[in-house]
């Protein structure tokens, strides 16, 4: 099994949702300074892609090609030391979400599409209709039923994967660890 295979990302999505409620400084501080270092470069950067991911950006820097998008890498390591953030998954989050935001997104919410994480396509298979073998009331029943069934598979699935409509109690107790909260308290709720 590879790693990516071992990745949850609906996790990961558990934990940016937790770390917005539990712990909104960090997105904060990341609208500014860092958000504003990012949009001056990209302003100035208007057609460059450097800036859409953590990947992007690090090769575009190694490969000497736009030197002056190194303050975004700079705003973005003291934001990942500020917090402590030590996982590259986060720092590329991070990158996606100011993307994201100087595209129009909603500010002060994570944007995160990690390029291994396929999301399926929702394609449901109905089949064929001959007039002479099936009544068209028929027909559309059946195409119904298999529509509404496929629907509410294809949902769970793209939930599970995106960890959509659920929290885990451990995603929350890690965000709360990592403000400096000790076991106790987080059992206890203090």
């Amino acid at each position: 099994m590879s790693p990516d295979e071992l990745v949850s990302f609906g996790r990961r999505f558990e934990y940016l949702t937790a770390v917005e409620e539990y712990w909104p400084k960090v997105l904060a501080s990341l609208q500014d300074p860092t958000f504003r270092v990012y949009r001056e470069c990209r302003t100035r950067n208007e057609n460059s892609c450097a800036l859409r991911t953590l990947g992007d950006l690090l090769t575009t820097l190694r490969d000497g090609t736009s030197p002056e998008l190194q303050p975004v890498q700079e705003a973005l390591q003291q934001w990942t030391q500020a917090h402590d953030i030590r996982d590259p998954w986060i720092w590329d989050a991070a990158v996606q979400s100011m993307d994201h935001w100087a595209r129009g997104g909603t500010v002060g919410r994570w944007t995160c599409r990690p390029k291994e994480l396929q999301t399926p396509r929702f394609q449901p298979r109905f089949g064929v209709w001959i007039p002479y073998f099936m009544k068209w009331v028929d027909f559309k029943t059946a195409t119904d039923r298999i529509y509404r069934s496929d629907l509410t598979r294809y949902r769970a699935e793209v939930r599970k994967l995106w960890g959509e409509g659920k929290r885990s109690q451990h995603a929350v107790w890690t965000v709360l660890w990592q403000q400096g909260k000790s076991p106790e308290a987080i059992r206890t709720g203090i």
